[in-house]
């Protein structure tokens, strides 16, 4: 499945319609319309804001980073680490990410500066797991 038919598909399980995710991304700080919403599950966009992205994946219960390779940011295809990880170190990963949020929220930063940042926080990640393994 690609990531049009993946989010079309969690948001009609939930028996949401465009315009109550519309409601619902508006409610977190986030204007994106229900018309970029069916847009976005026919695949017509390029590229897809993080913030719309993140708050999606929260919305839909989705794993965020398979939702952001999808999306085609490939953040997983540079480090293998994430690859290994199973469902419990993900939640924690994404629960790192997700601290990051009102960064990513922000449309003055830019794609690349985000993109950093996200790197950064993985790096983080792996290295405070790599440590508390090293305790053991």
């Amino acid at each position: 499945m690609n990531l049009g038919e993946i989010l079309k598909e969690n948001r009609e399980k939930r028996g949401f319609s465009l315009r109550q995710v519309e409601y619902k991304l508006n409610s977190k700080g986030i204007k994106y319309s229900h018309t970029n919403i069916k847009r976005l599950e026919d695949n017509e966009f390029d590229k897809v804001p993080i913030k719309v992205l993140s708050a999606l994946t929260q919305l839909y219960n989705l794993d965020k980073i398979e939702i952001f390779n999808l999306a085609g940011a490939a953040l997983d295809e540079t480090d293998e680490r994430v690859l290994n990880l199973n469902k419990r170190e993900k939640i924690q990963l994404d629960d790192v990410m997700s601290g990051a949020n009102h960064f990513f929220n922000d449309e003055n930063v830019s794609e690349e500066d985000k993109k950093k940042l996200y790197d950064s926080l993985q790096e983080l990640y792996f290295d405070a797991k790599a440590r508390n393994k090293r305790k053991k």
